[in-house]
């Protein structure tokens, strides 16, 4: 159980630790069903199609997007509508079809997240993999493993190997710069989010975050800086933080080199939790 807003409530949600923890229980029919449960209950892919069926009653399709909509600034979504995250190879998104003579064009940022990340913290050796357009992901595997990784071609006798290991070692790529633990690496290999699932010991876990982060140092280093400032810019103070040659931030905002600003003014400490919180929307 859990607190609610006027009484305890089953902890069953997908973000609720028992939940997670039950995903990842060891017996596969524990996490079978927790997962069932969470598949019956969620009415999101309901919702979607209700949504796109009536807006096909207005006409074609419309794609609406808001410039700099999200807390982050990123793109959002009109129309209660958000075509950036259908899943990828859902029924719902490859459903959607075009009059012939047309044609459909979906557009992703390739490792955009990670990219900047290591730019910004000046992981210069790691940019320099994107831009040779070497394989980004192997070589966390092969550190991790002890024996090089590649990502293997079709009819490769270790196809199902490799593509587990570099599905390991992308994970740790794309994760760990976001200050992912051993608990979480586990969860997230178990679940196969980035691959074949994978099963590692706690200790395992903690293996490899320390391999991500000795390969990493400047990346650490940016999460020093980071928790560094978090005091100041939740008092409001006026500094300049040393990143993409100087970005201000003042009046509890952070203002990006294209003047658009990121609002913090709900930062603050929890003495509970012994942490940093931004409200979310809604309040919460």
């Amino acid at each position: 159980m859990e607190n609610g807003k006027n009484k305890e409530i089953p902890a069953f949600a997908k973000t609720d630790q028992f939940m997670r923890d039950l995903l990842d229980d060891e017996n596969p029919r524990i996490a079978m069903l927790a997962e069932a449960r969470l598949d019956a209950a969620s009415n999101l892919t309901l919702t979607r199609t209700a949504r796109l069926r009536d807006m096909t009653e207005r006409g074609n399709l419309c794609v609406y997007l808001n410039y700099s909509g999200a807390h982050t600034r990123r793109w959002s979504g009109g129309d209660k509508m958000n075509w950036q995250n259908f899943r990828r190879g859902s029924k719902l998104g490859t459903g959607i079809t075009c009059k012939k003579g047309n044609l459909i064009v979906v557009r992703d940022a390739s490792q955009i997240e990670c990219r900047l990340l290591n730019r910004l913290a000046g992981q210069m050796d790691v940019v320099e993999r994107f831009r040779r357009k070497d394989d980004p992901y192997v070589g966390n595997a092969t550190k991790f493993y002890g024996h090089e990784a590649y990502k293997p071609e079709t009819g490769d006798p270790r196809y199902d190997e490799m593509e587990a290991k570099r599905g390991f070692g992308k994970q740790l790529e794309l994760q760990c710069g976001y200050g992912a633990g051993g608990p979480s690496i586990v969860a997230t290999a178990k679940r196969g989010n980035y691959g074949p699932p994978i099963h590692l010991t706690q200790d395992q876990g903690l293996q490899a975050r320390d391999v991500y982060r000795e390969g990493h140092l400047w990346v650490v280093d940016l999460w020093a800086q980071a928790k560094r400032m978090i005091p100041a810019l939740a008092a409001g103070e006026q500094f300049v933080a040393p990143w993409l040659g100087g970005v201000l931030c003042e009046e509890k905002r952070i203002y990006l080199p294209n003047e658009l600003w990121l609002d913090y003014s709900t930062l603050h400490w929890d003495d509970e939790t012994r942490e940093w919180h931004v409200a979310a929307r809604g309040g919460g």
